[in-house]
């Protein structure tokens, strides 16, 4: 069986990951929130996502926070119903 090419370690959503790659190839470093907001950005997520549901795979508690908090400012979450996420 052939090893992997690349591993994914889990990380944080807010920061920059590092990425180590099979020698010869240098380590690179992915920029997460850049990556992240391009994507939404030419997505249309803002009106194709319900924000008022919780995501389909758990956050960590500090990374729920955060995207929480990015949420409410950008007025995606607690609109439609009224209801406060927990």
């Amino acid at each position: 069986m052939p090893s992997p090419s690349a591993s994914v370690c889990p990380g944080s959503l807010t920061r920059s990951a590092g990425t180590r790659l099979r020698e010869p190839d240098p380590d690179v470093v992915l920029d997460l929130p850049s990556i992240f907001a391009h994507s939404y950005d030419n997505g249309a997520y803002a009106v194709r996502v319900d924000y008022d549901q919780p995501p389909p795979e758990p956050f960590r508690p500090e990374d729920e926070a955060w995207a929480d908090a990015l949420l409410r400012i950008a007025g995606l979450r607690g609109q439609s119903s009224g209801e406060e996420h927990p």
